[in-house]
């Protein structure tokens, strides 16, 4: 069941954590657009629900459930391998994290958060893109799809190392995209803000009512975004309407980045 935008047809998607808002709303659309997806996500028994949702809509799935830390080589070689065994190729890679669980002031986190924030956000999807690279290279059509978060221009006050993080995601791809480009190879990121379920640990993440409003109010759109609005862009940047377009950042915010 695809929709007029099918230029995904018979492609290979590898979309990571995908049991988030965010990370369903790219999977379901992406699907749609007639992608065959190869799955994973830190929650086996998540991963299993989503993964048969998708299918009883008819797309294509390959759950990889025995995967569940991307900081492990071994690990990423397992999901490498069972992508190339289930479908034969790769095609994308949608390098999406997970949610931000790590808060507070910026002068009291430790080494110890600030390694596990910055392996989380940035060691970890880099090391992913360099074991993937032989595949999407012998795909001809690959494309890297990066997420980041408007903490990376307007740092959140309890927010810091995310925002660091953030920061070097979108440092990362345009770095990737000079590199990968030899290879065929297009990397782009997509950066949310203003959007609830983006796993930023901000006000709108999950904003309660009273929130709710006055965000309301700050956004030029008139309202809070969606995973899905996100899970558009993303589709279109995988696709060959996009070969053109690399080491872009592409910010969805409703317009609220031409008030910082």
């Amino acid at each position: 069941m695809c929709t007029m935008e099918s230029n995904l047809m018979s492609r290979v998607t590898l979309l990571t954590n995908c049991c988030t808002a965010m990370g369903e709303a790219i999977g379901r659309r992406v699907g749609m657009t007639g992608s065959q997806l190869v799955l994973s996500d830190p929650n086996p028994q998540r991963l299993a629900t989503y993964s048969k949702q998708l299918s009883d809509i008819g797309i294509k799935v390959h759950a990889v459930e025995s995967v569940v830390d991307l900081s492990k080589r071994n690990q990423r070689s397992i999901l490498l391998n069972e992508a190339k065994q289930a479908f034969g190729r790769l095609d994308y890679l949608v390098a999406n994290m997970g949610e931000n669980n790590i808060r507070g002031d910026l002068m009291d986190m430790s080494a110890t958060h600030f390694d596990e924030v910055m392996e989380k956000y940035v060691t970890v999807p880099f090391r992913l893109v360099q074991d993937a690279m032989p595949l999407l290279e012998e795909s001809r059509k690959g494309c890297i799809l990066l997420l980041s978060s408007m903490a990376a221009f307007t740092p959140f006050l309890d927010c810091g190392l995310y925002a660091i993080a953030q920061s070097a995601v979108v440092a990362m791809c345009k770095a990737l995209a000079a590199s990968a480009a030899s290879r065929g190879v297009r990397v782009n990121c997509v950066t949310t803000g203003t959007v609830t379920g983006d796993g930023s640990g901000a006000l709108w993440d999950k904003p309660c009512e009273q929130e709710l409003k006055k965000l309301c109010a700050m956004v030029p759109a008139g309202r809070i975004g969606q995973p899905r609005d996100c899970a558009g862009i993303v589709s279109f940047l995988l696709s060959d309407r996009a070969k053109y377009i690399t080491g872009e950042n592409t910010l969805v915010t409703g317009g609220v980045c031409v008030r910082f």
